[in-house]
This record gives structure tokens, sequence and C-alpha cells, in this order.
């Protein structure tokens, strides 16, 4: 039954009813024709848009509607079942496809198309815009610092793809569209013209890196497909050049040496092409070495040192630990630098300066074996003047048992790892012991020993405290301690209340009156043209005077081969408040022990004081130098003139102490 037939029966049965005799004739609606909407019409690159179809139907004559038919008018309805699609006259074109059944369009290509639909011999078409955002070119960059495409055989580049977007729309034909741009990383297909070369990783994305495999140059190409279909193709140089230097390693990393000992270090260098370590071509590059700096341009360390090179080895010298203690130790690190002929530091592929490190644990020397103990010297309290065979020493008494004024330091000579010369060994690893009962002598822990006030001797022992220099296969040493006679009775010291002055020959007259027994003044006797007299005086503290009820004198030494004549040529003379005392004897000479060498001698020299008067408070030493020339005796003058041209002569000797008493016995 056509749509439009019950209009007419609906209108004579009406007509009817009111009275009307009007009959209308049956009318049966037609497919007049076909109408696609909306048009034109819109679609992305890559994208779809369903068309869509109506059908136009005829009205009765004389109706009248939007859309004319022929010499009439129709109706819109619903499509026609069987309508056939088509875009530029087929079922696809540069721009778009289309599903000839169903209608639906795919954009293709930006510009414009026309969609037609066909029912029987209707037909109707539309124009499509086709538009979107679509990639349109590619650039290849080096993300390398400067953007290098160059790298060293075994190094890499990473690489990284950014694409134009060109947005089309408004497009009225395949050339006429309005366009906007937009750049944005494009994944892309990663691969080298020359294989052989790198490898890219990864192969696909908008970044890779592209690892070197042989020397050579080629390109490395980016390919992406867009949504129109298009293969765009990018490319940017890529360069393998001869390996370098990437890496240098310390060989051993860890070292220890004791003081005065040495350890080697080497430097092997890894090549961009290889992951083992060897030599290092010193034709084309330096490494320098040292202890505290990373540029390896100088060593401040006070606890070791190295050659600085260039040299692909080096010796660490152990200097110091900065302790004396036992177990102290000092940790040095070792740099070792890469650098080019010309001196610049060599960078790794980051960038890097090529450097490695080690460490160098400086220790304290160790003891290999005890020598000798040894008295320290009489002359300089700061050396040991012990040779071989020394096995005692003399030591006079001390006037008080109570404050001990006689004393000397022992020392413990040993042979250590770094050396074979003789070493001090320190006090505070050292148990210094008399055997149990002693009464003639003690001993500090520092070695200092202190004589007592009686005579005798005892053996002195200082042995390596348990647990210090486990290696040492002689552990201790003894040596004899002879306590004396006390021949100095009552010195004059500066403690009381002494000075001492002395003529300009006279050096360091206050030694004699200090509380070191083993200072000395030094006396020189320089001969000259005529006779004179070198003096040294020792005066008491204000209130301090001395009896003169004995001895009194001086302790000194000199060369056995000197020409010194104490009996004959010095005197001892006594004041009292500034008046000499005339002497009441000529000096006596008493030899002693103890003297600082084989080669020299101590003696005190002495004279009984006047009983009258029975105080004293200074006492002077006199002693004469002859002169060159005799005026008395003639036959002097030829040897004094003789003695005059060769400048004259001199000698010296040592004064240790002044005494306002002494014991002769």
């Amino acid at each position: 039954m056509m749509r439009f037939a019950w209009l007419a029966v609906m209108s004579a049965a009406v007509l009817s009813a009111c009275g009307g005799g009007v009959e209308s004739p049956n009318f049966d609606d037609q497919v007049a024709g076909i109408l696609i909407t909306p048009d034109p019409v819109q679609v992305d690159v890559g994208g779809t848009t369903q068309m869509v179809v109506q059908g136009l139907y005829s009205l009765p004559p004389g109706s009248t509607s939007a859309y004319a038919c022929g010499t009439g008018f129709c109706s819109l309805g619903p499509a026609p079942s069987s309508v056939t699609w088509t875009v530029d006259g087929g079922n696809a074109s540069q721009n778009a496809s289309v599903d000839s059944a169903s209608g639906l369009v795919r954009g293709l290509r930006h510009g414009t198309a026309t969609v037609a639909a066909q029912f029987r011999t209707f037909t109707d078409s539309a124009t499509l815009a086709v538009g979107g955002e679509v990639l349109t070119a590619v650039v290849v960059a080096s993300t390398e610092n400067g953007g290098s495409t160059s790298t060293a055989l075994g190094r890499s580049i990473a690489y990284s793809a950014t694409g134009t977007y060109t947005t089309y729309s408004n497009c009225t034909s395949d050339t006429a569209c309005t366009t906007t741009t937009r750049t944005a990383p494009v994944s892309v297909a990663w691969a080298l013209a020359n294989p052989t070369l790198g490898t890219p990783s990864p192969a696909q994305g908008s970044d890779t890196i592209v690892q070197s495999t042989q020397q050579g140059s080629t390109t490395v190409r980016a390919t992406v497909t867009n949504a129109e279909g298009e293969a765009i193709i990018a490319s940017q140089s890529f360069s393998v050049t001869q390996p370098v230097l990437e890496e240098i390693r310390i060989s051993p990393d860890n070292q220890s040496a004791a003081v005065g000992t040495t350890k080697n270090f080497s430097a092997s260098g890894r090549f961009s092409n290889s992951t083992e370590f060897g030599e290092i071509p010193v034709s084309s590059v330096d490494v320098f070495w040292s202890t505290s700096h990373t540029d390896c341009s100088q060593s401040t360390s006070t606890n070791a040192s190295v050659n600085t090179g260039p040299a692909t080895s080096t010796v660490a010298s152990a200097d110091s630990t900065g302790s004396s203690a036992l177990n102290s130790s000092a940790t040095v690190t070792i740099f070792a630098c890469a650098k080019t002929k010309s001196g610049n530091a060599i960078t790794n592929q980051n960038g890097d300066p090529i450097i490695d490190t080690a460490l160098f644990v400086v220790t304290q020397a160790d003891l290999l074996e005890v020598l000798r103990a040894c008295p320290v010297s009489l002359t300089d309290g700061t050396a040991v003047n012990c040779p071989t065979g020394t096995d005692a020493f003399d030591l006079a008494a001390s006037l008080s048992s109570t404050s001990p004024d006689s004393t000397r330091e022992v020392r413990l000579l040993g042979r250590f790892s770094n050396s074979d010369s003789p070493q001090v060994i320190n006090d505070s690893f050292i148990d210094w012991t008399f055997p149990t009962g002693t009464t003639v002598a003690t001993v500090s822990t520092q070695g200092v020993v202190s004589a007592g006030t009686v005579v005798g001797s005892a053996a002195l022992t200082g042995a390596i405290k348990a647990g210090v220099y486990p290696n040492a296969t002689t552990r201790s040493d003894s040596i004899q301690v002879n306590v004396t006679d006390r021949v100095c009775v009552l010195p004059f010291l500066a403690a009381n209340g002494a000075t001492a002055s002395g003529d300009s020959d006279v050096a360091s007259p206050s030694n004699v009156i200090d509380s070191e027994a083993n200072n000395f003044a030094t006396v020189t006797l320089a001969a000259g043209p005529v006779s004179s007299t070198v003096t040294l005086t020792i005066t008491a503290g204000d209130v301090v005077e001395f009896d003169a009820n004995g001895q009194a004198g001086f302790i000194i030494e000199h060369a056995n081969n000197s020409q010194i004549d104490p009996a004959a040529d010095m005197v001892i003379a006594s004041y009292q408040n500034g008046s000499r005392i005339a002497p009441s004897s000529a000096v006596a000479v008493k030899s002693l022990g103890g003297a600082t060498g084989t080669d020299r001698r101590r003696q005190l020299i002495y004279v009984n004081v006047p009983t009258a008067p029975t105080k004293f408070d200074r006492l002077d030493l006199e002693v004469e130098v002859p002169g060159y020339f005799d005026f008395t005796d003639p036959t002097t003058i030829l040897t004094g003139l003789f003695q005059l041209l060769l400048g004259g002569n001199s000698t010296e000797f040592n004064v240790y102490s002044a005494c306002a008493k002494v014991n002769v016995e």
C-alpha cells in the first residue's frame, strides 16, 4: 500500500460524512530521487565518516514542498535500499575511499573528493573535504655535545628524530587548504646505510643510540610512513674513527708500606673498542701521578710521595704517618691522570677526565732486631754516640738521694725494615729496668738514669714491650752503669744564684753553672804576638759564700794531643767581695773518666783554697796564652816571625763545672 493512498480514503470519508460529494482518486507515491546530506562532508586523513542519503518521494499533484522533483515536488524520506556509493567514480581515489554498500568514507590524503550515491537511475553527490594533522617531514640530529656525528670505534652516538606535523583544514581543493604546523618527537624505524659500521638500539622509537662496530663513514636513516601512506626518510651522517683511550686502571689498587720503604704502582688502559685492559701506548698518551690532586698537577701530601712521571708506572715512597704512635698509619690516595702529549687532560665519552685512584697506607717502620743500648752523647744530648762494643758508662754519684743531680739518658738502637743503619727506638715502646734491689741508680720510663749517692755498678736493660714489634728477632740489650765518686761536691749553680762570664774567647760560659752536667763552655786559646790571659769568672749568688776549708776547682776536657798543660798554664783564684785571695797552691790535676771520646781526656783541676779569709764567693780560671815573641830572649824573634806569617795557632778546651768544693780522694 502506497504511503499516500490512505490520505485519499480518509479525505473521501470526511467529505461524505459532511455531506460533500467530492471523490479523490487513489495516489501511489514513488521514489523520485535521492539526496546526500550534509554537503560538503568533513573527514580527517586516516579517519572515517558515514555518508547519509535520503529518498525523495513524489507528492500528489498540486502539492508543494522544499524539494522539487521534475515538474512536481517531493518529500524527504527514508533512504531507499540498495544504494551504491562511489568516490570520484570508483571505490577509492587519491584522497578518499568509500564502502560501496555502506557509504563509510575513509580519508586518505588531504584535499577534496566527490562522493556519489546511486539508486536505480537516481544519483546525488557531495563534496568530501579531507583534512586533519599529517606528518609531513622528519629531521634527524645528533644529541651529543656539539651535535657531533663522529665517534671513536667502540663508542656510540645518540640520535633523535623530530617530526613536522601539518594540520589541514577548510580544503577546497588538493592544494587549497588552511594549514598550521608543529614539531614533536616522532617514532621512526632506525637503520644504517652500511649496517657493518654500527647497530642502532632501539630500532624503533624517537631516539636511538648507534653503537659503532667498525671504522668508516655512512648515514643513519630514520624511516616512517605517515597517515597519508607516504614514506618519509631522513638521514644524518655517522663516522667511526680509530679507537681512543676510555679509562685507566692502577694496579694494585691498595698497598701498604712502612715509613722509609717504597711500593710500585702501574697503570694499564682500556680503549673504546675493548673491554680488556692492556698496555698504554706512551707514543700518544702520558700518564702523570700525584698524591693529592685529581689533575695530577702537583703532590702535596706529607705522608707519601710519588714519581710524577710521565710514565705508566711510579714508585710511591712512605714518608711519614704523622704520628709517633706504634700503630699509627696514614692513608694516601694515589692519582693517575691520562693526558695528551701536549699536557691536556684526556676525557672519556662522558667528557670526564680519565683518572684512576689507588690507596697507599703508610705505616710505622717495623723493628727487625734490637742492636744495643747506648748512652747519649755528652756533647750533644740529642745524639747517640755509641761505637760498636760500648757496654758500660760512668756516672758520678748524686749529692742527694731525694733530688738526684747526676743523670744521663740511654737509648735503645735497632735495625728497622726501612734501613740497615741503626735507629733510635721510641722510648714509649721500651721497658727500662735495673735488677730488683738495685740502689746505685734508678731509671725513668724515658731511659734517663739517675745516679744514687753511693758508688757501685748495675746492669740496665732495655726491652721491647710485649705485643710491640712482634717481628723483632732480638728484643732487648743491656749496658753496665758505673756510679763513681762525686768529684764536684759543691758546684756553683745558676739555680742558686750563680753567674758566669768570660772573655771573648769563652763561648757559652753559662753552661758551666746550669743543672745539666753534660753542658760545657768552650775556651779558645789563640796565640798572638804577645802573651795574653783568658779568664772565666764564676760568681756565687748575692748571699752565698763558701767555706774556705778544702779544695775548689773546675772539671775540664781537652784533646789528648793538645798543647794544654793545666798545671803550668792555668791559675785558679778565689775572691771575697771582689778582693782577690792569693792562691795558696799551684793547680793540681786529677784524671777523670767519662770523656766524650777515646781521643780526649777529662780532668779535675783544683787548688787548695786559702783559709784566710774563711769565706769566698767567686772563683776565676785564668789561662795564660804565650805570645810569639819573648823580647827577653832574642832567639824567639825568628820563630815568632814564622808563627806570625803562618797566622798563629790555637787550641781549645771545654769547662763542664765550677766547684766550690771537690773530692780528690
